[in-house]
């Protein structure tokens, strides 16, 4: 690895307000992700500089890196005993780039493009046809595009390293199931003592049956693609033109698509649980049997069965839907536990 001295010292004077010169960066014994350096200006001002391991494995996750240093630098300036955090550097080709601090004060925006779209997103679109009893050629012609576009996003081409490389971007989406935005636990502890079928004392068993999985799907980075990563109806949209949108990538960038998919059909097994419609079942295992085709991912209900147990909490959470304690919120948890259990995706 290179780091340009001048350019560092520049970064740092700007930081400081000062005229620092960087003459000398000396290796520290650093840790398992990372590299520490010791820098030395001309008068003799000490500086500590850690930069991320540059395994592939880092250089295809590059936000994970700056997540962690931001808060490393978070947490140092907080701190009454520790030096000041100077900021996080991005070096993208031969720029040096510091990044804004954060605090408690500030406002995070993610800017993006919007197409001209229809004005229902597909969530809307889906609760409107409680009612509907038939899928119509015009549902599966949807269906086709939808799964043509999720399939898009999952075929995008990416050098995505070697096998070792592969099962550890792979096996971190498993683990962001559980970890991503503390999503997981934030919804399992929403559920209080009193709950009639998701109390704290049933937390440990569905829990395992998610281990369970974890431990038989893991490792298996063949299977590793580009994902969306919240793939649901809210992010789904249709230009006037007739093809699909999609809007708001987030939480999970690379890893098994089965995770897009239990975000997608959670939708249709809810509704199918909460209206007893069998239209939503129908037209939910057209999308499967579309993507199915499309891939030539005959095991995608298979995979898709793991990520499934974090839907299942969301779409039941009392933080969110305080209501959702009847018969039909629980037969779709029951359909859930059904899915962790026999380790594919099933309607029952």
């Amino acid at each position: 690895m290179t780091i340009s001295l001048e350019k560092i010292s520049k970064i740092i004077s700007e930081k400081m307000g000062d005229k620092i010169q960087i003459i000398e960066c000396k290796p520290l014994l650093g840790g398992h992700e990372a590299e520490s350096f010791k820098l030395t200006d001309k008068n003799g001002k000490k500086f500590f500089l850690k930069q991320v391991k540059q395994k592939s494995y880092y250089k295809l996750r590059p936000e994970q890196s700056i997540c962690w240093f931001l808060l490393s630098d978070a947490m140092m300036r907080s701190s009454p005993v520790s030096s000041d955090g100077l900021g996080v550097v991005i070096q993208n080709g031969n720029n040096y780039h510091l990044l804004p601090s954060l605090n408690s004060e500030s406002e995070v925006f993610h800017l993006q493009n919007f197409e001209e779209l229809s004005e229902k997103n597909y969530w809307e679109t889906l609760n409107s046809r409680k009612n509907k009893e038939d899928v119509s050629e015009e549902d599966i012609k949807e269906t086709q595009g939808i799964a043509n576009l999720l399939f898009s996003i999952h075929n995008t081409s990416r050098n995505l390293g070697d096998e070792e490389t592969k099962n550890r971007l792979y096996n971190d989406s498993l683990y962001s199931v559980f970890t991503a935005q503390d999503l997981f636990f934030f919804f399992l502890h929403t559920f209080p003592e009193n709950h009639p079928f998701m109390p704290p004392m049933r937390h440990g068993g569905y829990t395992a049956e998610m281990i369970k999985l974890f431990h038989k799907f893991k490792d298996s980075g063949k299977r590793l693609r580009t994902l969306h990563g919240d793939f649901w109806g809210t992010n789904v949209y249709q230009k006037k033109d007739g093809s699909w949108y999609a809007i708001d990538y987030s939480r999970i960038p690379l890893g098994e698509p089965g995770i897009d998919i239990a975000s997608w059909i959670a939708q249709y097994l809810w509704l199918y649980h909460e209206t007893k419609n069998k239209y939503f079942r129908q037209l939910g295992e057209e999308f499967l049997k579309q993507y199915e085709k499309i891939s030539g991912d005959k095991d995608i209900r298979i995979f898709s069965s793991f990520p499934l147990g974090l839907l299942g909490l969301i779409y039941i959470s009392p933080y969110l839907y305080p209501d959702r304690t009847g018969p039909n919120s629980k037969s779709f948890l029951d359909n859930i536990l059904k899915i962790l259990k026999n380790g594919k995706f099933t309607w029952e």
